[in-house]
């Protein structure tokens, strides 16, 4: 009993330290598998300067035509399949640059992050005036062999990027997928993946 008591007494010092230290660091917030506005209260802090994980903005990629093909990002290379980086003004972006998905397109990783995945968000809006369209989170922790729906569907609606979160839990190496399927005939855009890792899911449940 003891033992055990001294290893919660040891997980929730180190969380607390973590979370202590970073108090002086830029954050931002981010719901937990909701879609919310980027100005709403959300449920809990992810300090995105302190704990290990992978943010993508796509400000260094170009992709100009739906044509299926790589194309290198910050964390690594990626597979747009009727999907490019978009920089007109129709386009629903932070910075300069989003992902506009066309048809049943998808953006997929052919790389891993190796630390896993507690938390994956992304904020998401319809092109221009376009109508609504579903897309899916996927996820494969055996490089791209399977893969895995995470949480459900959401309806992009909005002409203003809102952002969807999902607990992944998943540790070792998991790769993303997002998947347009519904709204042939629309486009969507996708902007600032972030990837944290399962110990922001850990101090998250202690708190």
């Amino acid at each position: 009993m003891k033992k055990h008591i001294s290893k919660i007494a040891l997980i929730s010092t180190t969380v607390f330290m973590l979370l202590f230290n970073s108090c002086q660091k830029d954050n931002e917030f981010i719901g937990q598998n909701d879609k919310t506005n980027a100005d709403s209260p959300m449920a809990f802090k992810l300090y995105k300067n302190h704990y290990p994980g992978l943010t993508e903005n796509f400000e260094t990629g170009t992709k100009t035509t739906f044509t299926a093909a790589d194309i290198k990002l910050t964390g690594g290379i990626w597979n747009f399949n009727n999907a490019l980086i978009g920089t007109s003004a129709s386009d629903k972006k932070n910075g300069t640059k989003s992902v506009r998905i066309q048809q049943t397109g998808k953006i997929t990783m052919k790389f891993d992050v190796t630390s896993g995945a507690g938390i994956v968000s992304f904020s998401s809006a319809k092109y221009g005036t376009n109508g609504s369209s579903n897309i899916e989170l996927w996820y494969s922790t055996n490089a791209g062999t399977n893969w895995t729906i995470a949480g459900t569907a959401i309806t992009v609606s909005s002409t203003n990027l809102q952002q969807t979160s999902y607990t992944i839990n998943k540790g070792g190496n998991v790769r993303f997928e997002i998947r347009k399927t519904t709204g042939t005939s629309y486009c969507v855009n996708i902007d600032d993946l972030l990837f944290r890792d399962t110990v922001l899911l850990l101090a998250w449940m202690i708190i």
